[in-house]
């Protein structure tokens, strides 16, 4: 932008307010530092960037300076076309503020019409979409509370069983163990840590296959066990493959420590030969990062799929934990309600899908408690939502089982 079509600074309210013609726009915007008022061009750039929750809200804060319930701005862009088709480029500030003054008095007079008669129509579109938005968060308004008890009342479908069991698995980094702690947080109502999280993105803490229970306040534990499994590393010493296969079909013990060099034989006096219903694997979770689901290398991707298809096969449903979702999303790092409106984490959502080939409606994007003091409800919310879902998944599998089912 030429210098000579800068109008400066001014102070208004809390925040400085710069008014500005640019290149780009030829109109006055006001762009508020605090964020809270913006013009279209700006309001459209963060739309475009994944900002499209953030851009939400503050159209919501203030409805009537919505664009589209704004018919001047309509009327910025046919002069914008206007003063852009001109051969000669306006040099200063005068001659931008000539051209638009003469363009203004050649809109056709129907334009100013057809935009006033459009406005019923705008704003029926704009209770739509706020319908839409409304519907879409609505599950953050659930009361924390009432998800716990559904939790902790949660019915299994078969008798034979007393705990559904949740095996997790993943690369190494993830947040798996994380996961385990952030949902005994919740449940706790308080930050815990005792599952030993990797403190590494390349090495796994995880030595020993292990079931954890969740307890709840003031006594009992969720009907639900959370196995945690070794993460997977860029590097020969993961698990050996079938390792995977007697987790999934209740060979392994709790308690069994991993070897990546041999799997645990059927010889083995260890080896679990005729798991019950209760001791097979009910569900299985694959815990991936959304900061890092791009740069996930090719080889921990097809192994990852290994394991899904081989549970698959055994009929053992699969679900996706996209943990970090605030990390790829500022509107989400904002505020964790934008989580399921932000098309930046539907990407990642989508991206892990592909990759996975897990269906959108079975990954679900969270937020592990990493570095706070305290719970809160908006993150003990979506663990929550994903844990029940996960829940419903596994007990949906056992329904049909007998008490004994030979691997």
């Amino acid at each position: 932008m030429a210098p000579g079509c800068s109008l400066g600074r001014r102070q208004a309210g809390r925040g400085s307010t710069m008014y500005t013609l640019s290149w780009k726009r030829y109109s006055l915007m006001a762009v508020v530092s605090s964020s809270r008022i913006m013009g279209r061009a700006t309001k459209q750039k963060w739309f475009r960037n994944g900002l499209m929750s953030t851009a939400m809200s503050l159209v919501l804060t203030w409805p009537p300076n919505s664009p589209d319930l704004n018919t001047i701005d309509h009327l910025w862009d046919v002069l914008d076309k206007q003063i852009r088709s001109m051969e000669v480029p306006p040099r200063n500030l005068q001659d931008l503020k000539d051209l638009l003054l003469t363009s203004w008095c050649q809109i056709p007079e129907h334009t100013f019409r057809d935009l006033v008669e459009s406005m019923p129509r705008r704003v029926k579109n704009k209770g739509k979409y706020l319908a839409t938005l409304t519907a879409s968060c609505n599950f953050f308004y659930s009361s924390n509370s009432e998800l716990k008890e559904s939790l902790r009342n949660f019915t299994l479908s078969n008798p034979n069983i007393r705990h559904l069991r949740i095996l997790l698995h993943g690369p190494v980094g993830a947040g798996k163990s994380t996961f385990i702690n952030s949902l005994s947080s919740v449940f706790q109502q308080r930050i815990t840590a005792k599952v030993k999280a990797a403190s590494s993105a390349s090495t796994s803490c995880t030595k020993t296959y292990k079931g954890y229970e969740i307890k709840c306040l003031p006594t009992g534990t969720l009907p639900v066990t959370i196995f945690d499994f070794m993460g997977l590393e860029d590097t020969a010493q993961n698990v050996h493959p079938d390792d995977f296969k007697n987790a999934l079909r209740g060979h392994l013990p709790d308690g069994y420590k991993f070897n990546h060099e041999k799997p645990l034989s059927s010889n083995d006096p260890r080896y679990i030969r005729n798991p019950s219903v209760g001791e097979k694997t009910h569900c299985l979770v694959c815990v991936v990062s959304a900061n890092s689901i791009s740069r996930m290398s090719n080889a921990t991707i097809d192994q990852m799929k290994l394991v899904l298809e081989e549970a698959s096969e055994l009929g053992i449903p699969g679900a996706v934990i996209m943990t970090m979702s605030d990390l790829v999303c500022p509107a989400v790092t904002y505020d964790l309600k934008y989580v399921y409106t932000s098309k930046t984490i539907k990407t990642k959502m989508e991206e892990c899908s592909n990759k996975l080939q897990i269906p959108m409606t079975c990954i679900f994007p969270v937020k592990n408690y990493h570095d706070e003091i305290k719970t809160n409800d908006d993150t003990d919310i979506l663990l929550l939502l994903a844990l029940k879902q996960i829940a419903h998944f596994a007990n949906d599998y056992v329904e049909d089982l007998g008490p004994q089912e030979r691997s």
